[in-house]
């Protein structure tokens, strides 16, 4: 026992000494100016998260989504997976929140809050096709509808399931 009693003394003076040290130390201009920088970098990075944060929110918001869904396999039933226009995700449900990174995050909340509407697209695609498919058709067609750009990804998407379809035929 007088052993923990001496180990526990011990590190009372330390942490004293080294209050006593980080005390001389802030007395130094170089010193209290890092120390300043430290803080206004911290005070900036939490602005910059929280602006992140309601940017992300007011882009799903205000985004009229195109919805993609996919076939689960193991009961054949249709779920919406994700909208090939602001990349909102709902496999971020799948998952602890506390396991996934600040903007999956923003993803997960917002949905949990809202869900999410907008014109369904019942094809089989992975989100990130979906997106690149979307992006090519709006560049192209800067001037459509959300509802022709639906149509004209549901042809791209049929177009390249079968040409998938013919390679496999003459493999």
């Amino acid at each position: 026992m007088s052993n923990l009693k001496k180990q526990y003394e011990d590190i009372l003076i330390q942490m004293r000494d080294t209050y006593n040290e980080i005390n001389e130390l802030e007395k130094d201009e170089k010193v209290k100016k890092y120390i300043d920088l430290q803080k206004l970098s911290t005070n900036l990075n939490d602005k910059r998260l929280k602006l992140y944060r309601s940017i992300m929110l007011e882009n799903y918001s205000s985004c009229n989504h195109i919805l993609v869904y996919t076939r689960e396999e193991y009961d054949k039933s249709w779920r919406f997976h994700g909208c090939i226009k602001c990349g909102l995700d709902s496999t971020v449900l799948d998952a602890k929140k506390e396991w996934l990174s600040y903007s999956k995050r923003i993803m997960y909340d917002y949905i949990r809050r809202n869900g999410i509407n907008g014109i369904k697209i019942i094809r089989v695609c992975d989100l990130s096709l979906a997106h690149k498919l979307y992006t090519k058709i709006k560049e192209n067609n800067p001037d459509a509808s959300d509802e022709m750009i639906a149509k004209y990804f549901e042809i791209e998407l049929d177009n390249i399931n079968e040409d998938k379809k013919l390679l496999k035929k003459y493999k």
